[in-house]
């Protein structure tokens, strides 16, 4: 059954609620030009409402909507009508046309609709044609232009957050179209995706026909088990509904599939109910396919005459309704079966022929076994009376071959006793014989057996002898063996770990290396923008030069930061991010990667609407940006980059086998998945494919999959790799799934007690404006102390932590906020914090530091923590909110501090 009279009939049945829709917006749009033509309301006003009756009539009576809508278009041959209501007629007469089956004249107002709707911007106007044309593309034969259509109304759906059907109808339309197309497997995930909007909005008209049409797609590719599953759910519904004419497409087109399974009983009884119901509902086009069904049916049962009449039975009812592929293909089961009758009747010819020269001679079996398969051929052939006559001349034929085997029988038994009698006799005598050898063989063979039975007794004494010697021995062999196996197990177990060992040295030989280069290029250019700065007289000039140096050193902070990622480090910087939206957003600049890369394409499949995982968003990003780089390097001429979402379960055995961090537990992970089609990886690539600065491409650019390796390690994730040449490569990235409320690793809270503590005595320090600085580093000491003072701060510097403890002992008066670094000699920031914490608990306190654990900075009381590299404007704001503002004379905000 023809696609469109399917979707005709869903119309009918769901769709009449989109004429409605299209109502009401013809009828804002009606509103929203009211006030632009309010001179021109004569003829516009008479289009606005002859778009109303033509839609009303589109839901009754498509062609007076499409007269009504070309007549319309005709007349204003001058261009007057608005482009919204020409688009609209457009749409009207082309809907109409593809319900009526006129595909080739609908295509021509689609496309006009379609021009005008993109010009107007109207996305739901666009959607609509371009459903329509995706359907008369597929009945034109351009199924190639129709799956582009189809594509795009999905694409516009998708942003307009439609959740009706609609979308169904477009994976319909898109489905059948690519089946078309041959791409099966592409047309049946579109089949099924639109099953499952229809399953979620409980619409059974549109189930019924997504089934149907799925199974007419699995028919086709020829998976006839999963086709006959779809039809019979359509059939269950269309039973369950008693609808007539759904019980007619179903049955009919379940019995030819129930045929190409073998099954004639069940295909049998199936077409002749469906024909039946046609032939009641005078449904031509059924008729045709249950004729054609039943006579393929009784030439497989060997009845070959009521195979003819449904045959031409199909005939004529394809040359009623014009079906020219009908008639084809019925005249070509025709002459078939005519060619097959022909070889029949040649071949009876000459059976009769045998069988007359079998009669002259005399041969009853073999005129027995003619006349059986003359009688066989003729009834097939649909000659009953031939096929009577032969069985008839069958039957005296079988009682001749039993006399004759009776007589035959008798003289063969008489003949049989007289030789049994001489056998007998002759056997009599050589039995005596025979006998008397026997008992003189058998006293011999009793004196040989004893002799042996001797021999072996004296042997088996003598080797167990011998092996009660031996065994002594043996056991020392064995012993010395087993040493010999321990020794070699040690040296080789040495051997491993020293290979391992030097493999750990080359590789960090290689980051060490990478990182030297790295860091050599970044101060470089911090010591020539810093000389250059130096000779410039003009201060822009200088400026401009010191504003480099920030840059290079924020550059040289992302290196360190991918050191700690590196190492499986968690930073303070981390936070939970929605996974779903951030790659959406990162997808044009995916794509962009891709077609840099070979002029690969990007495919995003996407099974989540919403998840959290434990890691920032640019560290989502470096992840997903690494891996579809690598992977669209690796398509050597172009290809596909596959990049999958999922949410997936992982217990102990799998992740054993995975690549992961020792505190990893069970539990639910976000996988995201990288494919590309290349040539796979070698064993010895995937052994160092995580190492820092490798690459299969020429020079390495940085830490690459490391960095990635570092980021899924601090976040207790996973990694998998499936690599088979020359079959492709996908990487799998496990990312732990977290609640949608997590608890917050900064204390700077307001629900901090020491900040409340420090808020209720802060009146009495708002004037204070000496800052105890404590760093080991002399250059950051001086650097920072510095930007305070400039900032309007009295300074006192430390360069130890005990130090630290003597200065606000002789100051205490003076100090309104100790900053201290965390990383130090001897003692830390944070045992510096303690000691100030127990003495002077009011006191605010700021910890900075380039690498610090999130574990370590929760059980710091500061008051506020700052990540170096940071901006002076950050360290100046983070002083002056705990201090209260003073006069600060400090300009500068693109300053950093190291």
């Amino acid at each position: 059954m023809k696609t469109w009279l399917y979707l005709f009939l869903v119309f009918w049945m769901n769709l009449a609620p989109e004429i409605q829709v299209g109502a009401m917006q013809q009828t804002e749009s009606q509103q929203d030009n009211s006030g632009q033509v309010a001179g021109e309301t004569g003829s516009r006003q008479v289009d606005d409402e002859l778009i109303s009756k033509a839609l009303e009539l589109l839901k009754t009576s498509p062609p007076e909507a499409v007269q009504m809508a070309e007549r319309r278009l005709a007349e204003d041959s001058a261009g007057e009508m608005l482009p919204q209501q020409r688009a609209q007629f457009c749409w009207i007469a082309g809907s109409g046309l593809c319900l009526r089956g006129n595909h080739a004249e609908a295509l021509k107002f689609l496309i006009e609709a379609e021009s005008l709707s993109r010009e107007l911007m109207d996305s739901a106007l666009l959607r609509r044609t371009l459903r329509f044309k995706a359907a008369a593309c597929l009945e034109t034969g351009d199924y190639q232009s129709g799956s582009d259509a189809a594509r795009e109304g999905l694409e516009i759906s998708d942003e307009l957050q439609d959740q009706t059907y609609y979308p169904a109808l477009l994976h319909n339309e898109l489905a059948t179209n690519e089946a078309r197309l041959q791409h099966y497997e592409t047309s049946i995930t579109h089949f099924r995706l639109a099953l499952e909007i229809a399953t979620r909005l409980r619409n059974s008209g549109l189930l019924s026909m997504l089934h149907h049409n799925l199974a007419e797609v699995l028919t086709d590719f020829g998976r006839f088990e999963e086709a006959a599953i779809e039809y019979e759910t359509v059939l269950a519904s269309a039973r369950a509904s008693e609808n007539s004419f759904m019980i007619a497409a179903s049955a009919s087109n379940l019995g030819k599939v129930e045929y190409r399974l073998g099954n004639l009983e069940k295909a049998r009884a199936l077409l002749e109910e469906a024909l039946e119901l046609s032939t009641q509902g005078q449904w031509l086009d059924f008729q045709i396919i249950c004729h054609l069904g039943l006579g393929s049916v009784s030439v497989a049962e060997g009845d070959r005459a009521t195979g003819r009449k449904h045959f031409e039975n199909a005939l004529s009812a394809a040359e009623a309704t014009g079906s020219s592929v009908s008639s084809i293909e019925a005249r070509q089961e025709l002459a078939e079966l005519d060619n097959q009758t022909l070889q029949t009747n040649e071949k009876l010819k000459n059976l009769t022929s045998l069988f007359e020269q079998a009669e002259n001679i005399g041969d009853v079996r073999q005129c027995l076994e003619l006349a059986q398969e003359i009688s066989k051929l003729a009834e097939a052939n649909g000659d009953p009376a031939s096929a009577l006559a032969y069985a008839r001349i069958a039957e005296t034929k079988i009682q001749a071959v039993r006399d004759a085997e009776d007589n035959g029988e008798l003289e063969r038994l008489k003949d049989t006793l007289g030789q049994l009698n001489q056998q007998y006799e002759s056997s009599e005598l050589k039995n005596r014989d025979a006998l008397h050898d026997a008992q003189i063989r058998a006293q011999t063979e009793l004196a040989v057996v004893l002799a042996l039975s001797l021999i072996f007794i004296s042997m088996c004494t003598i080797a167990l002898w011998m092996g009660y010697r031996s065994r002594s021995k043996l056991a020392q062999e064995l012993r010395v063996a087993g040493a010999q196996l321990v020794r070699q197990r040690d040296l080789q177990l040495e051997l491993q770990q020293r290979v391992a060992e030097q493999d750990r040295i080359d590789s960090l030989n290689v980051m060490a290396a990478g990182v030297a280069h790295d860091f050599n290029n970044l101060l470089t250019a911090i010591n020539g923008s810093a000389e250059l700065g130096q000779l410039y007289p003009d201060v822009k000039r200088k400026n401009d030069m010191f504003e480099q140096v920030a840059s290079v050193s924020l550059r040289a902070a992302d290196l360190t930061k991918q050191l700690i990622q590196f190492l499986g480090r968690r930073t303070i910087e981390e936070a939970s991010t929605e996974v779903v939206s951030c790659l959406r957003k990162s997808l044009g600049m995916l794509q962009a990667l891709c077609h840099t890369h070979n002029q690969s394409q990007l495919i995003f499949d996407c099974h989540l609407q919403q998840a959290q995982i434990p890691i920032s968003d640019m560290q989502l990003q470096q992840i997903v940006v690494n891996l579809v780089t690598n992977a669209s390097e690796a398509n050597p001429t172009g290809g596909h980059v596959t990049l999958r979402l999922s949410c997936t379960q992982l217990n102990r055995a799998t992740l054993d086998r995975l690549l992961r961090h020792e505190g990893t537990e069970p539990g639910d992970f976000v996988r995201i998945c990288v494919y590309d089609e290349g040539e796979g990886l070698t064993v010895a690539v995937r052994q160092r494919m995580f190492d820092p600065y490798f690459s299969t491409r020429g020079r390495a650019r940085g830490l690459g999959l490391s960095s990635v390796q570092g980021i899924v390690r601090s976040c207790n994730g996973a990694i998998d790799v499936h690599s088979i040449s020359p079959e492709g490569t996908e990487i799998c990235v496990y990312l732990p799934l977290i609640p949608d409320s997590c608890e917050e690793i900064l204390v700077s809270s307001p629900d901090n007690p020491l900040a409340t503590t420090w808020s209720q005595s802060k009146s009495r320090l708002v004037e204070l404006k000496t800052v105890l600085l404590v760093d080991d580093d002399p250059d950051a000491l001086a650097t920072t102390a510095e930007l305070l003072r400039t900032a309007g701060k009295t300074v006192v510097a430390a360069n130890s932590a005990l130090e630290a403890l003597a200065r606000v002992e002789q100051e205490q008066a003076k100090i309104g906020c100790v900053v201290t670094d965390q990383s130090m000699p001897n003692h830390p920031g944070t045992w510096l914090v303690c000691q100030l914490r127990q003495r002077w608990p009011d006191l605010p306190i700021i910890l900075f530091s380039g690498c610090v654990d999130s574990t370590v900075l929760a059980d710091a009381s500061v008051n506020r923590f700052l990540q170096k590299p940071f901006k002076a404007s950050d360290l100046i704001e983070a002083v002056e909110s705990l201090m209260g503002k003073g006069n600060c004379a400090y300009h500068g905000s693109h300053n950093e501090v190291n």
